[in-house]
């Protein structure tokens, strides 16, 4: 999967996975990188380093929380928004070749059978 989006969104500069970031964050707005990483299901440190070469590209800024120093604010840059609205063609055009190839029902089957698993908290031990 990672790599079909990859090759799709190949002509916007970004991976599968920054492109879903910028496009979470242009969607629901500034957040903490912990939100972020619940939101993403990912630790955070692995959003951490989703996040850092976006930020050195000028897509996302992060800041430091004004209510909570420890915390930081990552939040979509004008250039990342553009960014943003120059792949959705892109990632439409993805989404449809997936339903295209592997049959609307499967792919909604299979992005419910997904939220599923990412609902349940499965016990360490």
């Amino acid at each position: 999967m990672t790599r079909f989006y990859d090759n799709a969104l190949a002509g916007t500069g970004l991976r599968g996975t920054q492109y879903t970031t910028l496009l979470y964050l242009a969607r629901h707005g500034p957040m903490s990188i912990g939100r972020l990483a619940d939101a993403m299901v990912m630790d955070r440190t692995t959003a951490g380093h989703l996040v850092k070469p976006l930020e050195r590209d000028g897509l996302l800024r992060i800041s430091p929380d004004p209510d909570d120093r420890r915390s930081r604010i990552i939040s979509v840059t004008e250039p990342g928004f553009s960014r943003v609205r120059d792949g959705y063609a892109a990632w439409e055009k993805a989404q449809a070749a997936f339903e295209a190839s592997f049959g609307v029902e499967n792919a909604r089957q299979m992005r419910e059978t997904m939220s599923a698993v990412i609902a349940t908290e499965l016990p360490l031990e």
